[in-house]
Parts: structure tokens; sequence; C-alpha cells
């Protein structure tokens, strides 16, 4: 119920889209992008210890993070497509159909 079943279930999704001889360099970036999701925040976060402290660092880090979720979740909101009659529906654009 984590980060494991989110990755493995995000490479369930994309698997299927690529041609066999490309599948190799799709997991290759899957990989680098989930190690930079983990590896860079933690780098600046032990930056920010040095300039404000712990606790100033704990909370720069923590309204980051906040922020940059409500940003994700609204653009996740605003993903649109529109049905064969040209109406708006807010169900998300799926570009392999």
């Amino acid at each position: 119920m984590g980060f494991g079943a989110s990755f493995s279930s995000a490479v369930r999704a994309v698997a299927p889209l690529v041609h066999p001889h490309e599948r190799a360099g799709l997991f290759a970036s899957v990989y680098l992008v989930a190690y930079l999701s983990f590896g860079v925040p933690a780098i600046v976060a032990g930056l920010l210890i040095a300039p404000v402290g712990l606790l100033g660092g704990f909370l720069e880090y923590g309204v980051a993070v906040l922020v940059v979720a409500t940003v994700g979740l609204f653009a996740q909101y605003r993903v649109t497509t529109r049905d064969r009659s040209g109406k708006e529906t807010s169900a998300p654009v799926r570009p392999w159909r």
C-alpha cells in the first residue's frame, strides 16, 4: 500500500504501450525518475539544515511538499478531454486510445 504498489501498477500501465525493443529505455527512465524523486528532496532537505537549522529546514521542506502536492492535485483535476460531441468532460486524457 505504498510506493511498491503504485510503482508496480505504473510499470504495468506503461509497459504494453511501447515496443519490446523500447522497453529497456522505458524502464531505465522510470527507475531514474523514481530514484531522483526520492534522492533530490532528501539532498535539498539536508542542505537546508545548515543555514536555517533543523526545525526551520523541516518546516520549509514540509511547506514545499504541501505546495507541490497541491499544485499536482489541481493539475490532475484540470486535465480534461472532449467527447465526440465536443462536450468537455473531466475524464483523464488517455493518448493511447
